[in-house]
């Protein structure tokens, strides 16, 4: 219970900085503004790894908003994309190192031998560089699933770590004895630190609307968008990408 304390504490203090930060406020806390934190209410709304994958796993759509691409060396991250019917929609910043995460993510994808072609990867993966002015107030990782459905559900990755992805190795702990069918405890559960929190679902459809709007006006000044006019067609991007 303590510890749990000290963490509810600490989200606590995190939501307090962002806002202070932000003369207008980030988006996130916008919607937690006035709302309490209490200890049993984490069971619906802290995700832990196993959670987040089991609700990645059933989604057909994913939709990411990311100012750090900083999962691109994290083997299973795109595991899901190996189904023919998942789709991952991917916002990152304009700028150099980014784009160049995102070169090496669908290189290291295709390196792995479980996808063949970038042909392959277009079908299922598809990342968009969009002006830094957009990611001013945005937290660091945000996801929506299934966003052009009525079930749709949307998280912000970690956001009590400077840096997502601080307990890898924990989590990889987890997901194996999931997808290897082998039996998790509640012990199992002691080691995890870092976890996702689950956005309001109306707050969770509001952002699906931004995003869909962004993202189909940067394919609709394709001509302006360098990275999309050196790799792609713009009747292409129109017939397979646009939501």
């Amino acid at each position: 219970m303590k510890g749990l304390q000290n963490l509810s504490e600490k989200l606590r203090n995190y939501l307090k900085v962002i806002k202070d930060e932000h003369e207008f406020g980030n988006p996130v806390t916008n919607a937690l503004k006035g709302k309490k934190i209490f200890v049993s209410d984490f069971h619906d709304w802290l995700w832990g790894a196993l959670r987040t994958y089991k609700e990645e796993e059933r989604a057909n759509t994913i939709w990411e908003i990311t100012s750090n691409l900083y999962f691109y060396d994290v083997d299973r991250y795109f595991s899901c994309l190996y189904r023919s019917d998942q789709k991952f929609y991917v916002l990152i910043p304009n700028d150099e190192e980014q784009i160049e995460r995102a070169e090496r993510t669908r290189y290291d994808l295709i390196k792995s031998g479980e996808i063949s072609s970038s042909e392959q990867i277009n079908e299922c993966l598809m990342f968009i560089p969009i002006d830094k002015k957009y990611f001013g107030l945005w937290a660091v990782y945000l996801v929506i699933y299934d966003g052009n459905t009525k079930n749709v559900r949307g998280y912000i990755a970690e956001p009590m770590c400077s840096h997502v992805g601080e307990d890898k190795a924990y989590d990889e702990y987890i997901l194996n004895k999931y997808t290897e069918k082998q039996k998790i405890t509640k012990l199992d559960f002691f080691g995890e630190t870092t976890f996702d929190i689950k956005l309001a679902e109306d707050y969770a459809q509001n952002l699906a609307i931004k995003f869909t709007l962004l993202w189909n006006s940067e394919i609709e000044r394709y001509e302006k968008n360098k990275y999309l006019g050196k790799n792609f067609s713009k009747e292409w991007l129109v017939k397979n990408w646009k939501i």
